[in-house]
Protein backbone atom coordinates (compact mmCIF):
# COMPACT_ATOMS: atom_id res chain seq x y z
CA UNK A 1 0.00 0.00 0.00
CA UNK A 2 1.23 3.44 -0.85
CA UNK A 3 1.43 5.27 1.41
CA UNK A 4 1.57 2.79 4.26
CA UNK A 5 -1.35 3.28 6.66
CA UNK A 6 -0.67 4.05 10.30
CA UNK A 7 -3.58 3.27 12.61
CA UNK A 8 -4.70 5.57 15.38
CA UNK A 9 -4.65 3.94 18.80
CA UNK A 10 -7.12 1.20 19.60
CA UNK A 11 -7.70 -0.93 22.69
CA UNK A 12 -8.08 -4.71 22.63
CA UNK A 13 -7.03 -7.40 25.12
CA UNK A 14 -5.48 -10.81 24.58
CA UNK A 15 -6.55 -14.13 26.07
CA UNK A 16 -4.45 -13.51 29.19
CA UNK A 17 -5.96 -10.05 29.77
CA UNK A 18 -2.97 -8.07 28.51
CA UNK A 19 -3.68 -4.91 26.53
CA UNK A 20 -3.02 -4.88 22.78
CA UNK A 21 -2.85 -1.43 21.18
CA UNK A 22 -1.34 0.22 18.12
CA UNK A 23 1.99 0.28 20.01
CA UNK A 24 2.03 -3.55 19.86
CA UNK A 25 2.25 -3.32 16.06
CA UNK A 26 5.68 -1.69 16.25
CA UNK A 27 9.03 -3.49 16.29
CA UNK A 28 7.45 -6.71 14.98
CA UNK A 29 5.83 -7.91 11.80
CA UNK A 30 2.14 -8.42 12.54
CA UNK A 31 -0.41 -10.41 10.60
CA UNK A 32 -3.84 -9.21 11.77
CA UNK A 33 -7.22 -10.70 10.89
CA UNK A 34 -10.79 -10.69 12.16
CA UNK A 35 -12.79 -13.81 12.94
CA UNK A 36 -14.96 -15.42 15.56
CA UNK A 37 -13.50 -18.57 17.13
CA UNK A 38 -16.95 -20.07 17.58
CA UNK A 39 -17.51 -20.01 13.79
CA UNK A 40 -15.90 -21.91 10.93
CA UNK A 41 -14.59 -18.64 9.46
CA UNK A 42 -12.58 -18.01 12.63
CA UNK A 43 -11.09 -21.51 12.51
CA UNK A 44 -10.14 -21.10 8.85
CA UNK A 45 -8.62 -17.69 9.51
CA UNK A 46 -6.45 -19.03 12.34
CA UNK A 47 -5.39 -21.93 10.11
CA UNK A 48 -4.46 -19.54 7.30
CA UNK A 49 -2.46 -17.30 9.63
CA UNK A 50 -0.53 -20.23 11.10
CA UNK A 51 0.12 -21.52 7.58
CA UNK A 52 1.70 -18.18 6.64
CA UNK A 53 3.79 -18.27 9.83
CA UNK A 54 4.93 -21.84 9.12
CA UNK A 55 6.05 -20.86 5.62
CA UNK A 56 8.72 -18.79 7.33
CA UNK A 57 10.32 -21.88 8.92
CA UNK A 58 13.46 -21.37 6.83
CA UNK A 59 13.68 -17.69 7.91
CA UNK A 60 14.15 -17.90 11.70
CA UNK A 61 15.21 -14.25 12.04
CA UNK A 62 11.97 -13.09 10.39
CA UNK A 63 9.81 -15.69 12.10
CA UNK A 64 11.06 -14.63 15.52
CA UNK A 65 9.83 -11.09 14.78
CA UNK A 66 6.39 -12.19 13.52
CA UNK A 67 3.20 -12.09 15.56
CA UNK A 68 -0.24 -13.28 14.56
CA UNK A 69 -3.24 -11.39 15.94
CA UNK A 70 -6.83 -12.55 15.54
CA UNK A 71 -9.36 -9.91 16.63
CA UNK A 72 -12.81 -11.07 17.70
CA UNK A 73 -15.68 -9.91 19.84
CA UNK A 74 -15.67 -10.91 23.50
CA UNK A 75 -15.73 -14.68 23.74
CA UNK A 76 -14.99 -17.56 26.03
CA UNK A 77 -11.59 -17.00 27.68
CA UNK A 78 -11.00 -20.77 27.65
CA UNK A 79 -11.62 -20.97 23.89
CA UNK A 80 -9.32 -18.00 23.27
CA UNK A 81 -6.56 -19.57 25.40
CA UNK A 82 -6.98 -22.92 23.60
CA UNK A 83 -6.57 -21.27 20.21
CA UNK A 84 -3.65 -19.15 21.43
CA UNK A 85 -1.81 -22.36 22.31
CA UNK A 86 -1.82 -23.46 18.64
CA UNK A 87 1.20 -21.27 17.89
CA UNK A 88 3.62 -19.31 20.06
CA UNK A 89 3.14 -16.37 17.69
CA UNK A 90 -0.68 -16.28 17.94
CA UNK A 91 -2.53 -13.80 20.13
CA UNK A 92 -6.29 -14.03 20.20
CA UNK A 93 -7.61 -10.53 20.86
CA UNK A 94 -11.03 -9.41 21.95
CA UNK A 95 -12.74 -6.13 22.39
CA UNK A 96 -16.01 -4.30 22.49
CA UNK A 97 -18.10 -4.44 19.34
CA UNK A 98 -17.78 -0.67 18.80
CA UNK A 99 -13.98 -0.81 19.05
CA UNK A 100 -13.73 -3.75 16.65
CA UNK A 101 -16.08 -2.06 14.18
CA UNK A 102 -13.98 1.13 14.38
CA UNK A 103 -10.81 -0.87 13.69
CA UNK A 104 -12.50 -2.68 10.79
CA UNK A 105 -13.66 0.63 9.34
CA UNK A 106 -10.15 2.13 9.62
CA UNK A 107 -8.85 -0.85 7.65
CA UNK A 108 -11.69 -0.66 5.13
CA UNK A 109 -13.19 -4.02 6.08
CA UNK A 110 -16.92 -4.59 6.04
CA UNK A 111 -18.11 -6.22 9.29
CA UNK A 112 -20.13 -8.67 7.18
CA UNK A 113 -17.14 -9.64 5.02
CA UNK A 114 -17.14 -13.42 4.57
CA UNK A 115 -13.54 -13.59 3.32
CA UNK A 116 -10.65 -13.74 5.76
CA UNK A 117 -8.59 -10.70 4.82
CA UNK A 118 -5.11 -10.72 6.34
CA UNK A 119 -3.47 -7.38 7.11
CA UNK A 120 0.32 -7.27 7.26
CA UNK A 121 1.88 -4.52 9.38
CA UNK A 122 5.59 -3.77 9.15
CA UNK A 123 7.93 -3.11 12.04
CA UNK A 124 7.04 0.60 12.01
CA UNK A 125 3.44 -0.33 12.84
CA UNK A 126 2.12 0.66 9.42
CA UNK A 127 -0.17 -1.41 7.24
CA UNK A 128 1.83 -2.51 4.21
CA UNK A 129 -0.19 -5.21 2.48
CA UNK A 130 -3.54 -6.92 2.69
CA UNK A 131 -4.35 -10.27 1.17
Amino acid sequence: MRPALELPDFALTDATGLAFTAANLKDRWTLLAFGELSEARGHLTVNRMIDVYNRLADRPELRSRMQLALAAEAQSPNLARDFSSLSPALRVLSGETDELNRLRALLGEDADNTDATLYLFGTAGRLLVLF
